[in-house]
């Protein structure tokens, strides 16, 4: 979104300025360009920490809790892989983990975070990957992404249980999680 509006507004300067370059009016048109482009990212940015304000002093759910929430047996292997998720959700929109609960849904009460734009929605991805010590294939890629961004009313539950199912079929790397942390038998 900010991409297409810096793109707009520079395209709109480069428009003024070649139509009117001989014109006095070229240079305010182009600093007014990029000085509402400024404006606009100083408001995102002051809509962001307001966001990441309101979720920290959200009342803290306990692991137990967010487990019980994504329906995870806490003495299973699938515990810590369902609280490495909420993790990775947590940090990518810069709020405490304890704060991101089972029945959260992305659209609309994580939208204002600052992870919430089409570039980052891979970077879920590739955090994901590198905390649990997975390749994810494309296809469950696109099904977990689809579960993240593209429901309405996709929840962090629905997003850790399609990690979950992801995690029990996808290739592991040998580094980072140890084995017995995998549910793997030795």
């Amino acid at each position: 979104m900010l991409l297409l509006a810096l793109f707009m507004m520079l395209w709109l300067g480069w428009m003024a300025f070649a139509i009117f370059h001989d014109q006095p009016v070229a240079i305010p048109v182009l600093v007014g360009g990029v000085l509402g482009f400024v404006l606009m990212l100083r408001r995102q940015g002051r809509i962001a920490r307001a966001e990441i304000e309101r979720f920290q002093w959200r009342r803290p759910t306990a692991d137990e809790t967010f487990l019980e929430q994504a329906g995870v047996d806490p003495a299973s292997p699938e515990a810590a892989i369902a609280l490495t998720a909420r993790r990775v959700f947590a940090e990518l929109g810069a709020i405490p983990p304890q704060s991101v609960k089972g029945g959260d849904r992305f659209y609309p009460d994580y939208e204002r975070l600052p992870f919430y734009d089409s570039i980052n929605a891979l970077d879920i991805l590739f955090r994901l990957e590198k905390a649990i010590s997975i390749k994810i294939p494309r296809p469950e890629a696109d099904a977990l992404l689809t579960a993240i961004l593209a429901r309405p009313s996709g929840t962090v539950t629905d997003a850790v249980r399609e990690v979950l199912r992801i995690w029990r079929t996808a290739p592991r790397f040998e580094t980072g999680m140890p084995r017995a942390n995998r549910g793997e038998v030795h």
